[in-house]
C-alpha cells in the first residue's frame, strides 16, 4: 500500500520567550509511505523495517514565525544551511484504542525516528486517527521536546534579555491518502 501526505497537511510549534509566546507554522509537509502486507500485524500495529518505509518531511525554511527577525532566529538555531530539513521517520504504530466499535476515531501510538538540526532521536507521540473519505486519512496530535535534546541552543534576542524556553510544542495535522499496489 502507498501512502502519499496531502498539501492540506499542517505542522505548528508552539513556544514561549521570556516576554511573549510564539507560534511557528509550515503548510510544507511532504512525506509518504510504501508498507507492504508484511508490515500488518495480528494485535493492530504495524512495524516496518523490511517491511516497508515512512517518512515525514518539513523543509525549515518554510516554518514562518510571523515575523521575520524571528524566522531569522529560527533558522540559525535549527542550522538551516547544513541541516535544511526537519525529519521523521516512521517505525512503528500501534492502535491503542478505537471509538464506536471501529467506526470512529482511535488513538495511535506512533514510534519513530526525529531528526533536527541533523540530531536524531527516537520519540513515541500519541495521535489521533480517522477516516476522513475513500482512500483517505487523517493523524493529528502533539509532541513536547526540548530543543537542547536535539543540539539546538534556544534564541536569545536584545543581548540576552529575551530568551526562548527550552521546550517547545509540536502540532501536526496529516492528511493522506492510500492507493494499492
Amino acid at each position: 500500500m502507498n501512502v502519499q501526505v496531502e498539501l492540506e497537511s499542517r505542522l505548528r510549534i508552539d513556544g514561549s520567550t521570556t516576554v511573549s509566546s510564539f507560534a511557528c507554522q509550515s503548510e510544507e509537509v511532504y512525506g509518504g509511505a510504501l508498507i507492504t502486507e508484511g508490515a500488518f500485524r495480528g494485535d493492530s500495529s504495524v512495524v516496518l523495517g523490511g517491511a516497508g518505509r515512512a517518512d515525514l518531511r518539513v523543509p525549515v525554511h518554510s516554518l514562518d514565525c510571523g515575523r521575520r527577525a524571528m524566522n531569522e532566529d529560527l533558522f540559525e538555531a535549527l542550522k538551516v544551511d547544513a541541516h535544511p530539513t526537519i525529519q521523521f521517520d516512521l517505525e512503528r504504530v500501534d492502535v491503542l484504542e478505537r471509538a464506536g466499535g471501529g467506526d470512529g476515531p482511535y488513538r495511535l501510538g506512533i514510534m519513530g525516528a526525529l531528526t533536527i538540526a541533523g540530531v536524531e532521536r527516537s520519540i513515541e507521540v500519541e495521535a489521533v486517527g480517522e477516516a476522513v473519505g475513500a482512500g483517505r486519512g487523517r493523524a493529528y496530535g502533539r509532541k513536547s521536546l526540548l530543543m537542547s535534546d536535539f543540539g539546538v541552543d534556544p534564541p536569545v534576542a536584545m543581548l540576552g534579555l529575551i530568551r526562548v524556553q527550552d521546550e517547545i510544542e509540536v502540532h501536526f495535522d496529516l492528511v493522506g491518502s492510500t492507493t494499492r499496489r
